[in-house]
């Protein structure tokens, strides 16, 4: 019976901060507040990186050109 390895664990630990990326770096953003900053984070919990990625294009770009 073998334990778990230490690259295991290291797979592991990479696939849950990946995972969870997208949640902390939409909390995070000072680009957006209040309802909209929840609504954000709910789009990247649900939809991960696609939910993060539709929020840095449309929100964080948009808020630099302007």
């Amino acid at each position: 019976m073998g334990g778990v390895s230490v690259w295991q664990l290291l797979i592991i630990l990479t696939i849950f901060v990946i995972g969870i990326l997208p949640w902390v770096m939409a909390l995070l953003s000072k680009n957006v507040k209040g309802k909209d900053k929840v609504l954000w984070f709910l789009v990247s919990f649900f939809f991960s990186w696609i939910g993060y990625l539709s929020f840095k294009y449309l929100v964080v770009n948009k808020r630099k050109v302007a």
